[in-house]
């Protein structure tokens, strides 16, 4: 099966806060892997496929957060070591193009072992 993503994501786990209520009730999580044009979120429960959701974490050695919102384009759950876990695709819809380069430059610039 072909990947038709425009932007390559690598294995990397990184924290990040995620909100999909008008409360702005930030959760937080970790991410499966991550690209230029989306992520995938580890939750407890999946989330509604076209849910949009807001989401922010640091990029390491840098300062300033990244702040994006993408929807879910699919989910699924986690299967190995008894389940519990959901995998959420989210593909960006609203980010500042620095910081989608800078997503870009630290997937590529890095080497990272799939855990």
């Amino acid at each position: 099966m072909k990947d038709k993503r425009r932007y390559r994501r690598r294995f990397i786990s990184l924290n990040v806060a995620y909100d999909m209520s008008p409360e702005q009730r930030w959760l937080e999580s970790t991410t499966r892997d991550i690209g230029a044009g989306g992520i995938c979120l580890i939750t407890t429960s999946p989330i509604e496929v076209g849910k949009v959701v807001d989401i922010k974490f640091h990029i390491p050695d840098e300062q300033k957060p990244v702040k994006v919102s993408g929807k879910i384009v699919w989910n699924e759950e986690y299967k190995e070591g008894g389940g519990g876990k959901f995998y959420n695709g989210i593909q960006f819809i609203r980010i500042d193009e620095a910081d989608r380069d800078l997503i870009g430059k630290y997937v590529d610039s890095a080497t990272f072992l799939r855990k």
